[in-house]
């Protein structure tokens, strides 16, 4: 196994934290009936937005940070660059998936619900979330996946660039 391919392998189980979090999905449903006092403050859309955007990306950047740092403790710290590389690659995703995630939930949101938990796990959105982490990733792995035979730093160099160009 290549330190380059340990790089994806651990750019992908990365990811999953991204599937799994569904803040951003759910970030202006859970507002519910006090969405139209969020209008109301002298903050314009565009930076509500933004910083609901980040804190789904700080929380799976939050939670990668700690995965990658056991990954070292279990590794050594001979695989530090591997893991932040991987941390790195999980987290572009995260702000491509975040963002995508966010616009379905203003296009669709769900207001009316009776409790936290039935907007956070009875919400459409947070299946969208997911098929849109799913094909997002898919992107990016696919073509790693079918340059198996080709040079590792060719590899890295499709998935970040597909990376990049997903956000």
């Amino acid at each position: 196994l290549e330190p380059t391919d340990l790089t994806l392998i651990l750019a992908a189980l990365f990811s999953f934290m991204v599937f799994m979090c569904p803040l951003t999905a759910t970030a202006i449903s859970r507002e519910g009936k006090r969405l139209p006092i969020m209008r109301m403050i002298p903050v314009s859309a565009r930076t509500i937005l933004w910083a609901k955007l980040l804190v789904g990306v700080l929380i799976v950047l939050l939670g990668s940070v700690i995965m990658g740092a056991a990954i070292i403790v279990l590794l050594g710290t001979e695989f530090l660059p591997h893991v932040a590389c991987a941390v790195l690659m999980a987290n572009v995703l995260s702000v491509s998936v975040g963002a995508g995630s966010l616009l379905v939930d203003v296009l669709k949101p769900v207001l009316t619900w009776k409790s936290e938990n039935e907007v956070m796990k009875q919400n459409m959105n947070t299946m969208y979330s997911m098929l849109i982490s799913v094909a997002m990733a898919a992107l990016v792995a696919v073509p790693v996946v079918l340059l198996l035979k080709q040079a590792a730093w060719l590899r890295m160099a499709v998935a970040a660039l597909l990376l990049l160009l997903e956000l």
